[in-house]
């Protein structure tokens, strides 16, 4: 896999403003020169992670509840890059800027065979899981790595299906999660951010350490969410990332 995944070390200078301004403001002129994703991205300007639906929301409908979990941005830089959100059930919010790759993949024995969103190019990965463990590449002691799961196995999912922790060789902590559904994400995160978070009716309220107090109105349709325009700042769309 590290032929896919090959990124070189990199230094990204970011301006103080939180993880989301940053990427609502992302100039889409910028490449990400490196591996895959300019394979992946090409010069289409951004990836969709899933089509966005009419939304309609009524307020005693959001609850905190709700929005528990991974969302991921719809909108990338041509090189791959966008914001994530990930909440809590305990109001902790994380917020993250970097590096987001989409696959499809199909387990066969002990292989992973990965397909890039919105291309025909096709990785294949021997692969191990032993405890909390996945080995990729085993046998070859050159290519091997291991990643270990976040949490706990899904009960009766395959055992590959969950996120799993490894340390890029950025330098990076990344993750690798396998859904259910056959969907897989990269995550190569370069900046993050943690806070708390309120929802009340449509209003969510974001505070991250000595950044300024976010409030913004949500709208949110099964799998979609949408932070809406409020004249400083863009609308803002994600797609949850379910197990």
């Amino acid at each position: 896999m590290k032929r896919y995944f090959l990124i070189s070390a990199m230094f990204v200078s970011l301006s103080g403003m939180t993880v989301l301004a940053q990427a609502a403001g992302e100039d889409k002129s910028k490449e990400w020169p490196y591996g895959p994703y300019d394979k992946l991205h090409g010069n289409s300007g951004g990836v969709e992670t899933g089509a966005t639906l009419p939304i309609i929301i009524f307020p005693a409908e959001a609850n905190q509840n709700q929005i528990v979990g991974k969302w991921a941005a719809d909108s990338r830089t041509k090189g791959g890059l966008g914001a994530m959100l990930i909440f809590g059930d305990d109001g902790v919010v994380t917020s993250t800027f970097g590096a987001l790759v989409d696959f499809t993949y199909l387990v066969e024995g002990q292989t992973i065979k990965m397909t890039l969103a919105d291309s025909a190019e096709q990785t294949i990965e021997p692969y191990s899981i032993v405890g909390d463990k996945l080995i990729a590449y085993p046998a070859d002691p050159d290519k091997r790595e291991e990643r270990t799961r976040v949490g706990t196995a899904k009960p009766g999912a395959p055992p590959i299906v969950g996120v799993w922790s490894f340390k890029h060789y950025t330098g990076e902590m990344a993750t690798m999660q396998y859904t259910s559904s056959g969907f897989a994400q990269l995550s190569v995160p370069m900046k993050t951010l943690k806070g708390h978070y309120k929802l009340l009716a449509q209003e969510l309220t974001m505070e991250f350490d000595g950044q300024p107090i976010s409030n913004r109105t949500i709208q949110l349709s099964g799998g979609h969410l949408s932070l809406l325009a409020d004249g400083s700042k863009p609308e803002q769309k994600f797609t949850r990332v379910s197990p």
